[in-house]
């Protein structure tokens, strides 16, 4: 047994989040609010709280949103629709709330889907059937919908599926029973 936490844990990432530590750490949320970090070391599990927010979590993201900032950042998506955001500081995880959506989310990644905006966007999914891109714009964080489905959500990944380009495309699924795919194409995001 690596975890037991005091409620139901929901998703589990892996990347390197600690460089006082050699090797990979796996982050996990869940309905308790807290951001844990797991580490295997001489063969043992540490765990570690580095993060305790208000809403029950649902998701969890990583990747490089700020140059300034050691190591990617972590962007979680809450049950009751805050949008989080974590970076490392000095050594410590500061949070920021980054957006607050009106329903539930189930899907968030970091990835760059926009070649016109500098770096990558955050893109959610939630119960309301909107995928959604945040991002950047005067500093201040600014919310765009990409696209609509039919039903509520329940799956995003993002990732290069088009050779031919160097941004990447989403895929979506949930009740609506159709897996959709949404794709940058002439200074628009298409399905």
């Amino acid at each position: 047994l690596v975890l037991k936490d005091s409620a139901r844990l929901r998703d589990t990432i892996i990347g390197d989040f600690d460089r006082t530590h050699s090797g990979l750490e796996a982050l996990v949320v869940g309905s308790s609010a807290k951001v844990i970090q797991l580490t295997a070391e001489n063969g043992k599990w540490k765990t570690r709280v580095i993060n305790q927010l208000t809403e029950p979590l649902a998701r969890i993201a990583a990747g490089e949103l700020f140059e300034k900032f050691p190591g990617p950042e972590v962007v979680l998506a809450g049950d009751k629709g805050g949008v989080y955001l974590l970076k490392q500081n000095k050594g410590a995880w500061e949070s920021e709330e980054i957006y607050r959506d009106n329903e539930g989310l189930r899907g968030v990644a970091v990835t760059d889907v926009q070649p016109n905006l500098p770096g990558n966007e955050v893109i959610i999914y939630d119960y309301s059937k909107n995928v959604i891109m945040i991002y950047l714009k005067n500093d201040k964080w600014t919310a765009k919908t990409l696209w609509t489905d039919s039903d509520r959500a329940h799956s995003l990944s993002c990732g290069n599926f088009s050779r031919s380009t160097s941004w990447k495309e989403c895929v979506v699924g949930g009740y609506s029973k159709k897996v959709t795919g949404i794709f940058y194409k002439s200074n628009n995001i298409e399905e």
